[in-house]
């Protein structure tokens, strides 16, 4: 259930910020308490679930850019 919210959060926060952010910024903009590890475990799912986009950066950085909301995904 951490990683799922934590998921809604990152997703939410890269939408709102509306521009390609490190995984670092994004899981210092996701608006949930949790640890790093659910912050993180919840990027990975937002990724794997398609809501969140993964591309090379500079200097070896991930990029995260925005796809789509992840609710209707999550209610199934």
């Amino acid at each position: 259930l951490g990683a799922l919210l934590a998921a809604r959060a990152a997703v939410e926060a890269a939408k709102a910020e509306g521009q390609p952010l490190s995984k670092a910024a994004l899981r210092g903009l996701m608006k949930v308490k949790t640890s790093n590890d659910n912050k993180r475990a919840g990027l990975d799912l937002a990724i794997s679930r398609g809501a969140l986009a993964e591309s090379p950066g500079p200097r070896g950085a991930k990029l995260i850019t925005y796809v789509h909301d992840l609710e209707d995904e999550v209610k199934a």
